[in-house]
């Protein structure tokens, strides 16, 4: 399922169901709430500077949520908010945010909430920032809010540039350092998008576009 801004602002994910989103740059503010055994993957990319909230309630037992989202921070300032929200036994929600920093801002706040009464929870939220310029700023806040001692919770934070060793070894095969720079960050991208051209593969090759285009 496509978000864009002409979709629902509120979406329930029916008990039983298995529902795969993707979005690109919406402005638009989404709530997605998970029934009972369903199953959601979200995967969003955003590369302008509109601010971006998304909250999925996990309200009923047996439900999953991963989600897969990449910032491109290229010319203009990026701010998002990602809450997962979760009251039921035996839910579980894995966010993964991987942000390419190229130049000007980012500011990320993002956060994990599970009530006192959830049993066997599970709650894990992770960033990776990777630098291809000097020019660049990150606010980050990871926010764990636990009230359940029968949970597994976590969070992590990762800030790295482009490998110098694997970038010494494409330029030593005659490409220019630019090249060698993209081919590096194609492979981040594809590491989160890789799935979505089984789903569709026009929005895949037109978001890849987009994301060449712009490192």
């Amino acid at each position: 399922y496509l978000l864009d801004n002409n979709s629902p602002s509120v979406i329930d994910v029916m008990p039983g169901v298995y529902w795969v989103f993707f979005t690109k740059n919406t402005t638009k503010p989404f709530t997605i709430n998970l029934e009972e055994n369903s199953k959601v993957d979200f995967y969003g990319y955003f590369s302008d500077f509109s601010s971006k909230k998304i909250l999925f309630n996990q309200m009923y037992e047996n439900s999953i949520l991963n989600v897969k989202t990449m910032y491109f921070c290229n010319k203009n300032e990026l701010s998002t908010n990602i809450k997962s929200y979760t009251s039921t036994n035996n839910s579980k929600s894995n966010i993964q945010i991987i942000n390419i920093i190229k130049d000007n801002k980012l500011n990320i706040d993002s956060s994990i909430e599970i009530e006192k009464d959830s049993k066997n929870a599970e709650g894990h939220l992770s960033q990776n920032n990777i630098f291809i310029s000097d020019k660049w700023s990150v606010r980050w806040l990871p926010k764990l809010f636990v009230r359940s001692d029968d949970i597994k919770a976590s969070h992590s934070c990762k800030m790295q540039s482009i490998n110098q060793d694997e970038l010494f070894y494409l330029t030593s095969r005659w490409l220019d350092k630019t090249t060698s720079t993209k081919i590096l960050t194609q492979s981040y991208f594809n590491n989160i998008f890789s799935c979505i051209s089984m789903y569709d593969k026009k929005i895949y090759d037109e978001l890849f576009l987009d994301f060449s285009d712009n490192i």
